[in-house]
């Protein structure tokens, strides 16, 4: 069923989800192999209070600035990069310094 009939809540759930390719059943259900499905199971605590802020919209953008909040200044491969600044330049990183044994 879609509904929780009881008056108290559970203790913990557990909550099974696959991204796995579906494939259909001799009786024409869809299924997933059960290795490619993961489950979770999550402890409820009602008496945890959620810290919670309402934060009002600021539908304006004039105060916003240029840059891109999603830009953690990484490659692809995870190493730092130089971001571009307001003047439009690159502003390389600079390299890390080393002993005269070269190392860190």
């Amino acid at each position: 069923t879609n509904t929780w009939s009881s008056t108290s809540l559970p203790k913990a759930i557990r909550i099974s989800i696959s991204f796995a390719e579906p494939f259909e059943n001799m009786s024409g259900q869809l299924e997933v192999w059960e290795e490619d499905i993961i489950t979770r199971t999550v402890a409820i605590d009602r008496t945890r209070a959620i810290k919670y802020a309402f934060v009002g919209a600021n539908l304006d953008g004039s105060d916003l600035d240029d840059t891109d909040p999603n830009n953690l200044g990484l490659n692809d491969f995870g190493d730092e990069e130089g971001v571009s600044g307001e003047s439009g330049e690159d502003n390389m990183l600079e390299p890390p310094t080393t002993d005269k044994e070269g190392r860190l």
